[in-house]
This record gives C-alpha cells, sequence and structure tokens, in this order.
C-alpha cells in the first residue's frame, strides 16, 4: 500500500506518511506546499483528517492571513525587526501536517533559525515556535 487515491485529499504517495504536492495560494503567492498526513505504515486516512483538509482548503484565505499574522508577531516578539521589510523575506512555508486527530500545524523554512525552521499551528490553539514542538 505505497500509494491510494482519498476521495477527499486524492492521489496519495505513502513516505512515513500520506504526502502529496499541492498548489496553494498562500501569503499571497501560489507556493507548492507538501501535504502530509500522518499515519503509520499500513494505517489509512482518518475522518478528522479528510475533516480537517477540507476546512482548510475552504478557508485558506483566512488561514493564510492569520499565519502571517501570527508569525510577524513571533518574529517582531523574538528578533530584531529593522533588518528585514517583510517577515516573508524569513519565513517560507514548505508543508502542511495533518495530525490524526485532525489537528494541523504549517511547517516553514526560517531565516533565522536554518536547522529548526518554523512551525505554525491553528487549530486546535494558535502557536508559532520551532518546529521541533510541532514535530
Amino acid at each position: 500500500m505505497n500509494r491510494v487515491i482519498d476521495l477527499t485529499f486524492g492521489d496519495m504517495e505513502y513516505e512515513y506518511g500520506w504526502t502529496k504536492r499541492q498548489k496553494l495560494p498562500f501569503w499571497g503567492n501560489d507556493n507548492e506546499l507538501k501535504i502530509k498526513v500522518k499515519a503509520h505504515k499500513g494505517e489509512r486516512i482518518t475522518q478528522e483528517q479528510r475533516d480537517s483538509y477540507n476546512q482548510f482548503i475552504e478557508n485558506i484565505g483566512t488561514v493564510s492571513a492569520r499565519s502571517l499574522e501570527l508569525v510577524e508577531e513571533y518574529v517582531e516578539k523574538y528578533y530584531i525587526k529593522n533588518v528585514y521589510s517583510s517577515v516573508k523575506e524569513l519565513v517560507t512555508p514548505r508543508s502542511i501536517v495533518f495530525n490524526q486527530n485532525g489537528s494541523y500545524f504549517i511547517l516553514c523554512d526560517f531565516a533565522y533559525d536554518e536547522e529548526h525552521g518554523l512551525g505554525i499551528c491553528l487549530s486546535p490553539i494558535e502557536e508559532v515556535g520551532s518546529q521541533d514542538i510541532f514535530l
């Protein structure tokens, strides 16, 4: 079971969880993001993951705007503001991970922490920090 065609997610390949690439309008750009659905080998996609993904897609504009606000607040709080003109110069969304319980988070490259990157959780709580706290 290395591939599955899910009614919600579409064509997914197993790579330490179900994955695919999808072009999405995010932070004012069309970004090709990796969509990852957490699952152990042999496990199927849960209904909670499907519901969360559908909600994410239906509200992509709101999710995009709110996640950018959270990142801007985080960077302003912990880093020197005048070094960059836009937080988008520092942070690049790469993946969206849907947990089995339906919670999800966004993984980003982060110029100020290249080793650990940045994670943004929007559901069930809003939180920004090192990717390590989400993985």
